[in-house]
């Protein structure tokens, strides 16, 4: 995470970090424009149940970092199931930053959790 945190650290997103599903369960109040995930497969799935089953955030992009289980079987259906998107590092970059130009001027600060 702290990778990702460094490429996307530009000064119209806010960028906010958990490690750990009660730190998410805290953050899940507020308003996000993305949801970047990050973390192994074995947590993959709790993690998007758990953004997935808030109504807030049934149509907020969800990107998933796939470079540590993207050699995994059972991984792909997972994805679709709870409308995330899997990419790796490069690319969710290069898509985080596309969607902040495109939507720029709706508020502020982007906030990307």
């Amino acid at each position: 995470m702290k990778q990702l945190k460094s490429a996307l650290d530009v000064g119209e997103i806010e960028i906010i970090g958990v490690n750990s599903l009660d730190r998410l369960n805290n953050f899940m109040g507020r308003d996000y424009d993305l949801v970047a995930v990050d973390v192994g497969l074995e947590h993959l799935a709790s993690v998007l149940i758990a953004l997935r089953s808030k109504v807030k955030y049934a149509e907020t992009p969800v990107l998933v970092e796939c470079g540590r289980i993207s050699t995994e079987t059972g991984f792909a259906g997972v994805l679709p199931r709870y409308r995330a998107l899997p990419c790796f590092q490069s690319d969710l970059v290069t898509l985080v930053k596309r969607r902040i130009a495109f939507e720029s001027g709706a508020r502020e600060k982007r906030v990307i959790l």
